[in-house]
């Protein structure tokens, strides 16, 4: 890269810079940009290169962190804090554009809205805890179930909303009733064991 831009300096007589990678005395690969220029006598001969280093590293760690930070921001505010699930506005916003687009496509869409039955039982038999354990548990098995492209979002409590985009077969036959076993044969686990429950969808 130094030469083709060091060619490209003498060429053009421009001033060029670029970013790349350095070894220090030390042997330590550094991050720096690089700017060349020249210097030309009177006769528009080049007579000087001048060429200054900067190190770049802590510039593009806090870039790299920033970055990391802006889609940490970005999960947080599209995801349930508690199960890692769509939150509402998040599910919605992704209904209403599956709704514009098969509308648009002539495609079909089942839209489910998905209940666990007499969930306060459980927090009242085993406590909050054990209920948001059952919560996430149960939004693991979900979304092992689900099609890599279906879409489950917390739609409030114990609700939950689920997007499905071209479905080819009917919802109530297919993949609700699938889900719906799923969960009555599988124990969700908890901090105090495994619990059953059983889930309705409509």
């Amino acid at each position: 890269i130094t030469f083709e831009k060091t060619k490209e300096l003498l060429e053009l007589g421009i001033k060029v810079q670029f970013e790349t990678k350095r070894l220090t005395k030390k042997g330590n690969r550094i991050d720096v940009i690089i700017s060349a220029s020249c210097i030309k006598k009177v006769n528009d001969e080049i007579s000087k290169l001048i060429v200054v280093l900067k190190d770049n590293t802590e510039q593009k760690q806090a870039k790299k962190e920033l970055k990391l930070l802006n889609r940490k921001l970005k999960h947080e505010a599209t995801h349930d804090p508690l199960t890692g699930a769509l939150n509402r506005r998040a599910i919605l916003d992704i209904l209403s554009k599956e709704l514009i687009r098969t509308k648009r496509r002539n495609t079909k869409l089942s839209i489910g809205l998905c209940d666990i039955d007499h969930f306060k039982h459980i927090n009242d038999k085993y406590g909050h805890q054990v209920g948001d354990d059952a919560l996430c548990s149960f939004v693991k098995v979900m979304q092992n179930t689900l099609r890599p492209y279906d879409l489950l979002g917390r739609y409030g409590g114990e609700e939950f909303l689920l997007v499905m985009p071209d479905s080819t077969v009917s919802a109530e036959q297919g993949v609700y009733e699938r889900l719906r076993t799923k969960i009555a044969d599988h124990q969700l686990a908890t901090r105090s064991g495994g619990i059953n429950i059983t889930v309705s969808i409509g």
